[in-house]
């Protein structure tokens, strides 16, 4: 979930820095065209990664235009083709390309790198990893795709890289940088999601004929808060949770609100409980009726962050079964639920397929990628589960509540999970706005689709009357499994 913008009586007025549209990037030698002594003019060429002993990748003039990179299995080290350009300070920037990944297949010992875009040096530093951000479009389709990364530059060295790591053959031509002015936000939001959300083609949502009716509105937007108005007309109609706008300040503003009836309340839940742990802002641990109980509310971003739950949950591991309530799970970082789960688990199980939106058409799709949560402890357990879920699990919740449901001997209680999951990242708007959106689609392992559906429960449970009738049924049916075991 997102924080709301709340209004101010103070008009805020958007600094729109130094950077003038007609200032000329200096990307040289963009089309890829002129070659000189095996690589493109004005382009620099510099080992990006070794993993073993052997060749170089290659890197070639591509047989339809612009430049190749390409490695197999033998290959040892893997060139990066980059080159520093010189942009106005604070400017925000598009850098657009064609590209196409052909073979792209991640071997033993290789990465899993093939992208296009920026990498922005941020200060001197003695730890060049600590001092180095990449803005990339790395989801590439093996047909000639557009792409574009918009970023702002806030850095100390901008340079333009192109970089492969796996086998096969990335593909790059007609690289054009631009400086982008604050009069061009409108557009620059309405090309960036006509080419990256995710959800057109599943919702049947005419995205150009949509923001045709609000382009008068958004591109003469006065200030900040005119425009943010629009932006906040023009994307609900999405009713996408992933979505929200992000105004100069940092302040967050979603542009849907769903009020979805959640089948949990804590602090009657928590009342049945004998030795909890409160964990604030992430769960509660203890039991009910002997038997553990597990509440998870969010998947916090920081590994420290979750190791004390983590660490309470191993507590539990040793009784005859658990109960996982996911009621409340408002997402977060899905490494969270990989590690928790990580340890009801004795093999690799893919409980999830993502695939990316990567091309110019609603329909135009990276390849589907399996999502696997493997053991994490020496001694796993595997008694019985029961999952307590509902409306209230969303995002990253839900994808821990697919890591559970690909575990043997786990069983699903309550009411449909809420049926949203998206990978959202920003755009980064030339007046200073930064909107988010959902940039892939999630699938159970059947290949499914799960968005507006969720996750439905083995047994539906319905919330109604006093205490929490989900947590009772949840609490029987494990004592059931038990029995059954013994």
């Amino acid at each position: 979930m997102v924080p709301t913008r709340f209004a101010c009586a103070l008009l805020i007025v958007v600094a729109l820095g130094t950077a003038q549209a007609g200032e000329p990037p200096t990307l040289e030698n963009g089309d890829l065209q002129a070659w000189e002594a095996g690589k493109p003019v004005a382009w620099q060429l510099s080992e990006g990664a070794k993993f073993r002993e052997g060749p170089p990748s290659k890197v070639l003039p591509g047989g339809e235009g612009g430049v190749r990179l390409e490695g197999d299995a033998a290959t040892g080290s893997w060139q990066t083709l980059s080159q520093q350009v010189k942009l106005p300070a604070d400017a925000t920037c598009r850098l657009s390309f064609e590209a196409r990944l052909l073979g792209g297949k991640r071997e033993e010992g290789q990465g899993d790198n093939a992208y296009v875009g920026m990498r922005l040096v941020e200060g001197a530093s003695a730890d060049a990893a600590k001092a180095t951000r990449l803005v990339v479009d790395s989801v590439l389709r093996d047909v000639w795709s557009p792409g574009e990364v918009v970023f702002r530059v806030e850095a100390a060295e901008v340079h333009v890289q192109v970089f492969l790591s796996k086998t096969g053959a990335l593909e790059v031509r007609k690289l054009a940088l631009e400086v982008l002015a604050p009069e061009q936000s409108f557009d620059v939001l309405v090309q960036n999601m006509g080419r990256y959300y995710s959800f057109f083609q599943a919702k049947k949502f005419d995205w150009a004929k949509h923001a045709a009716t609000f382009r008068e509105r958004g591109a003469g937007a006065a200030d900040e808060d005119a425009f943010i108005k629009v932006a906040l007309e023009l994307l609900e109609p999405l009713h996408d949770p992933h979505v929200w706008v992000r105004d100069a300040s940092g302040t967050t503003e979603p542009a849907y609100r769903a009020r979805p009836t959640i089948n949990f309340d804590g602090r009657v839940t928590i009342q049945q409980l004998t030795e909890p742990q409160r964990f604030p802002k992430v769960g509660v641990v203890g039991r009910i009726e002997g038997l553990g109980y597990v509440a998870i509310g969010s998947l916090p971003a920081d590994e420290a962050g979750f190791a004390p739950l983590l660490a309470a949950v191993e507590g539990l591991l040793t009784g005859p079964g658990l109960i996982l309530d996911l009621r409340p799970n408002g997402g977060g970082n899905e490494l969270r639920a990989q590690a928790l789960v990580g340890r009801l688990v004795d093999q690799p199980r893919v409980y999830a397929k993502r695939r990316f939106r990567a091309g110019p058409r609603p329909e135009d799709f990276g390849p589907w990628r399996d999502s696997t949560v493997k053991p994490a402890g020496l001694k796993p357990f595997l008694g019985p589960i029961v999952v307590l879920i509902g409306p209230g699990c969303v995002s990253s919740g839900e994808g821990m509540a697919k890591m559970l449901r690909v575990r043997p001997n786990t069983v699903f209680l309550g009411q449909p999970t809420r049926g949203a999951s998206a990978s959202p990242a920003s755009v980064p708007l030339p007046n200073g706005v930064d909107v988010w959106f959902s940039r892939w689609e999630d699938a159970l392992p059947d290949g499914t689709l799960t968005e507006g559906t969720g996750l439905i429960p083995d047994t539906l449970v319905l919330h109604e009357g006093e205490g929490d009738p989900t947590l009772k049924a949840g609490v029987e049916r494990l004592q059931a499994l038990i029995a059954a075991k013994r």
